[in-house]
């Protein structure tokens, strides 16, 4: 499904509704985000972290890499997941940067949420991630690729 969200308001929305779509499985849960800078990948991520009651602002782990964060406890029982892992790998070059991370380890646990902007430095994070597209159009206006996501989803 293609959405155009035209303001903040618009992506906190669509943010709501992903995490209301996502559970557990047997591994951590991947969300792979892709667009140019400024696509709108961070902003996402900070309206998805406030979606699951991470407290306080999220931000972006540019310099860090990897930024975890602790889920309210209402919202752990909702979807299962006990912390959101936010990664920003836009400074990575390979997969072999992965590992000083604990990438490997990361992935095993399925009570970890894990949202990686910039999959492709590394040549993907995963067959079994879930793609999400950014396309910049305008000052305010975003164009975000969902292609798992069924349009019925967005109606309730």
């Amino acid at each position: 499904m293609i959405v155009l969200a035209k303001n903040l308001s618009e992506t906190e929305k669509l943010a709501r509704r992903v995490a209301l779509e996502l559970r557990v499985g047997r591994e951590a849960t991947i969300l792979a985000l892709s667009g140019d800078l400024g696509s709108g990948k961070t902003t996402f991520v900070k309206a998805l972290a406030k979606a699951l009651g991470v407290r306080g602002v999220a931000t972006s782990p540019t310099f860090v890499l990897l930024k975890k964060y602790h889920l309210a406890p209402s919202k752990t029982t909702q979807t299962g997941f006990h912390q959101l892992i936010h990664g920003d790998f836009y400074r990575l070059q390979d997969s072999r940067d992965l590992a000083p991370l604990k990438w490997a380890e990361l992935v095993l646990e399925p009570k970890n949420l894990i949202v990686i902007e910039w999959p492709e430095q590394v040549g993907g994070v995963g067959k079994k991630a879930k793609a999400i597209f950014f396309k910049h159009l305008s000052e305010n206006e975003r164009e975000i690729k969902i292609p798992w996501l069924k349009e019925n989803s967005l109606k309730n």
